[in-house]
């Protein structure tokens, strides 16, 4: 990510402080922790120190209970979108 010296590197999955859980379905299923943890590397240049964070996001390929791919409606595809951008 960068060529200057990296003064502090952290991997972690819980989100932060302040962040509700996120629902993941219908149910009213929530999740505490991101499902790959995130990188946040803190590098310094010159007199500027900078925060570098790398996340994996939720592909678009969504998926519904019971293991489908495909939605029973629209309503439940927007529910699900929503989930899935949270």
């Amino acid at each position: 990510m960068s060529t200057s010296a990296r003064t502090k590197v952290e991997e972690f999955s819980d989100f932060p402080d302040g962040l509700s859980p996120v629902q993941v379905n219908g149910k009213g299923g929530t999740i505490e922790q991101m499902g790959r943890p995130m990188l946040k590397a803190r590098i310094r240049k010159d007199s500027e120190i900078v925060d570098i964070v790398s996340v994996h996001l939720k592909s678009k390929l969504l998926s519904y209970s019971g293991g489908r791919f495909s939605p029973r409606d629209e309503v439940e595809r927007a529910r699900y979108s929503v989930y899935a951008l949270h």
